[in-house]
């Protein structure tokens, strides 16, 4: 109908069971301490699963999800999800993540990245307006200057949000810093909730509180 209306979905719900699917079907479980994490912003949801990526390389060098090769680390769990018809017993379910997106454009485009021990997918809100996301990061800016947040605490937090699982370490590299220097300013970003930690020091992972920054 010329009047009706069309229901879009946030999360079309076939490429979520697919991402859970692959989430928990092939992450280690050798890691103790930590799970299958869901996180929800106002334009994404990431999932995070615990486990190095199988395939050669790092899932960011692949041009498109659907390119990424099927390797399996569970196999009785694939095989039970399968019989459950929640899983094929072949190909990747990436494929069928990559076939309900492809209609909406490169803006939604699902996203993967592999860590040392993560392997992440970002699904986009597909009802996300980028005038709320103007907004968002304008807001963040005003934060940030009326906070006296410097290049240095940005570019941590920036840090943090690529690659969650960081180590003070690493940081303290990247960012041409002692690692007191570096836990100074993290206690300072805790102390402002801009950041958390969550789990222990050696398996956990950093949680930023804001999703973009300038």
């Amino acid at each position: 109908m010329s009047n009706g209306r069309r229901d879009i979905e946030s999360y079309p719900e076939r490429a979520v069971i697919e991402a859970l699917c692959n989430a928990l079907g092939h992450r280690d479980y050798t890691i103790s301490g930590t799970q299958v994490d869901i996180d929800i912003y106002q334009d994404r949801m990431v999932i995070m699963s615990p486990g190095s990526f199988l395939p050669e390389g790092k899932a960011q060098d692949y041009n498109s999800i659907d390119g990424i090769p099927s390797k399996r680390r569970n196999e009785v769990i694939c095989d039970i999800l399968a019989l459950c018809k929640l899983m094929e017993r072949s190909g990747s379910g990436f494929e069928k993540i990559r076939e309900v997106y492809k209609v909406y454009g490169n803006r939604f485009q699902p996203k993967v990245k592999s860590y040392q021990d993560y392997f992440s997918i970002t699904l986009m809100d597909l009802t996300f307006n980028n005038n709320y996301e103007n907004i968002a990061n304008k807001k963040v800016k005003e934060f940030i200057t009326e906070d006296g947040l410097d290049e240095i605490d940005k570019k941590i937090i920036r840090i943090m949000i690529e690659n969650p699982i960081t180590t003070q370490d690493q940081i303290a590299k990247n960012v041409n810093k002692s690692k007191r220097t570096v836990q100074t300013r993290i206690k300072k970003l805790r102390d402002l909730d801009i950041i958390a930690r969550e789990g222990s020091q050696k398996s956990g992972r950093w949680i930023v509180k804001i999703d973009t920054i300038k």
